[in-house]
């Protein structure tokens, strides 16, 4: 039992030294040691929690003895370990250990999610398991080495009063913590993962959705005629078409290019990172403020391809991708050009496979080479030779380029930010390192522009945009697809035609948009645009973007955030968010985020319901629940 008592302090002082010190570096809110509230609530919590194995352990040691002392110390042991794990899983994906958040992606998303542990994770895990290694061996060896001290000296107490001085110790704590307690739960809300209460889940740090405390729209109470309204909606996506002797009657005989940039930050678009795509962007139309339809590629490709919000992502429309269909009713040849090749594990083989492209040329990822390939490619696709040029028909080519995806590969000669990360850093990677992988990243973007600077041409349609943002812990993750946010739902969008007068757009726009206008570019008018739920950005000013709502979503969840405008960013709102699903039908209103996808808790907003009557038609809400 001596032994079983010293783990017990020693897991609780290891614990917070790992918290107040932040040694591996995992958190880049390390909270000062000098905050003597935040260091006495964080051992309050890692004590607290060992005590109930560890009396557990007295109680059974006439009876099963081996028994208890296994149970503590397993409990002792595990304590500092998971503080460790919980901090690399919340640098990843913004969740903790415990949370719904990882259970989904370790097991619905497995498969896709599995092609990206790269090198460069391995060596994190790695260094990962090495310090629970080296702590579980220090922790049982100097519990060890100071029992047997204990047991030669009889002039010590034995464990039963030792451990029963420091939970007596510990109860000033229990008082000071909880005359303290709205500082103590703010500073488990703003840093969840240092704090042992919100790991055990013993205080929530988040809305859950549907919690009660919130209001919640739920399945209404006339099922049959949700399911009306929603199958009316999706057969009328299916049926758009162009109008009768479009072709004829429209100047639809430009090619057009469609460039999708992974992972793309809105900020690399200036003279210094990008300057060819820059400089072109510059004579057409620059979206300032512009939301992918979720922060994976999947919901933003499908968004871009459909017109429609990511929600629709799971239903029947996936299957039928509606710009491959207008633009092969108007004549067009499609062709598809991609440095990546997994499209079914993402689920996105209903929008990208070479049933759905003339012309269908993907590799797997290797580097820059691939992209290289692919924009060669699609180039020679595009070009137009004298002996052909009249009896071509007009082409669309999509081109994706990866290598702007972590680990963010470039050129030699385009490296030019430095000091810059090199092949080997560590994913999840520490602040001190985010300086350094923010220039890689930023060569990358610089290689991809040279690329793209023999595409950019004038005498076609281009669209230049990202299927996500990328966070490098701006928002306390890293990478995309974990958290809703300015620095992952966000990317850049331009769109460029022949004598197009420039034009700058502040207000929110999303990826939807830009097939509305693309087809308004080439005098394509549909049958029944309120099919789509983005507009033709050029047919549409200021104010009327001012009046519209829509949602990005997330990739991992069920949770959209709905863009309005103007957004009250003085006050820090970014959005407000809720949860929405067609299978079966529920939709809750969640809270309002800001920019960097902590909740305002003290906020409310009634965007959410603007956002389901606009979508869904003008229906009634009663209360808090939205009927039909």
């Amino acid at each position: 039992m001596k032994q079983l008592v010293v783990l017990a302090i020693l897991a609780t002082g290891v614990t917070v030294a790992f918290v107040l010190t932040d040694p591996l570096g995992l958190t880049n809110q390390a909270t000062p040691a000098t905050n003597f509230l935040t260091a006495s609530a964080i051992t309050l919590e890692t004590f607290s929690l060992l005590v109930p194995s560890v009396a557990l352990a007295f109680l059974l040691r006439r009876h099963a003895k081996e028994i208890g002392q296994l149970i503590g110390t397993i409990t002792c042991l595990a304590m500092p370990i998971l503080i460790l794990v919980n901090a690399v899983t919340w640098r990843w994906i913004g969740d903790s250990f415990f949370s719904a958040t990882l259970w989904r992606a370790a097991t619905d998303l497995r498969e896709s999610l599995a092609g990206h542990i790269t090198i460069n994770v391995v060596l994190a895990m790695s260094y990962l398991f090495l310090a629970i290694i080296v702590t579980t061996a220090v922790l049982w060896f100097a519990s060890r080495w100071i029992a047997r001290f204990w047991e030669a000296s009889r002039r010590l107490p034995g464990p039963g009063r030792v451990f029963l001085a420091f939970v007596v110790v510990a109860a000033p704590g229990v008082v000071f913590c909880w005359t303290n307690f709205q500082s103590v739960r703010a500073a488990m809300t703003q840093s969840p993962f240092q704090h042992p209460w919100s790991l055990m889940k013993f205080l929530p740090t988040t809305i859950e959705q549907g919690s009660e405390d919130q209001p919640r729209l739920s399945r209404p109470s006339n099922e049959i005629a949700l399911a009306t309204v929603l199958l009316a909606r999706q057969q009328q996506q299916r049926h758009v078409a162009l109008q009768p002797n479009v072709k004829s009657q429209s100047s639809a005989q430009l090619d057009v290019l469609v460039v999708i940039v992974e992972s793309f930050r809105r900020e690399l678009v200036n003279r210094e990172v990008m300057p060819n795509l820059t400089q072109y962007a510059d004579r057409g139309l620059v979206c300032r403020s512009h939301f992918s339809g979720g922060n994976a590629t999947n919901h933003g490709i499908f968004s871009l391809v459909n017109g429609l919000e990511a929600i629709w992502h799971e239903s029947a429309v996936r299957y039928s991708p509606l710009m491959n269909r207008l633009l092969r009713e108007a004549g067009y040849e499609l062709g598809f050009f991609g440095s990546h090749n997994d499209w079914r594990k993402f689920q996105m083989d209903g929008y990208i496979s070479s049933e759905h492209f003339d012309l269908f040329e993907v590799t797997a990822p290797g580097g820059m080479d691939r992209d290289r390939q692919a924009v060669q490619t699609a180039s020679s696709y595009l070009q137009r030779r004298p002996a052909n040029a009249a009896q071509r028909p007009p082409r669309l080519a999509i081109v994706y380029l990866y290598a702007t995806h972590a680990p963010y590969r470039s050129y030699v000669d385009d490296q030019i930010f430095q000091p810059a990360a090199n092949d080997r850093f560590l994913i999840p990677y520490t602040d001190s390192s985010r300086e350094e992988v923010w220039n890689r990243y930023k060569n990358s973007a610089h290689s991809v522009d040279r690329l793209l600077s023999s595409l950019l041409r004038e005498d076609r349609v281009v669209v230049v945009t990202g299927d996500h943002g990328e966070s490098f812990l701006d928002d306390g993750t890293i990478g995309h697809g974990t958290r809703i946010s300015e620095f992952q739902n966000m990317t850049p969008a331009m769109i460029f035609a022949p004598n197009m007068l420039p034009r700058v757009i502040d207000e929110p726009t999303m990826h939807a948009d830009l097939l509305p206008t693309l087809l308004g570019i080439l005098g394509l008018r549909l049958n029944d645009a309120s099919a789509l739920d983005g507009i033709d950005l050029l047919a549409t000013n200021d104010s009327g973007l001012r009046k519209r709502t829509f949602v990005t979503r997330d990739y991992l969840s069920e949770e959209v955030a709905v863009i309005s405008s103007p957004r009250d960013i003085s006050n820090g709102v970014f959005a407000a968010t809720g949860s929405v699903s067609f299978k079966p039908f529920h939709a809750h209103r969640l809270s309002v985020i800001d920019r960097y996808g902590n909740l305002l808790q003290d906020e409310s907003s009634d965007a959410f319901d603007q956002w389901l009557i606009e979508r869904f038609g003008k229906r009634r809400l009663t209360g808090s629940v939205f009927e039909f």
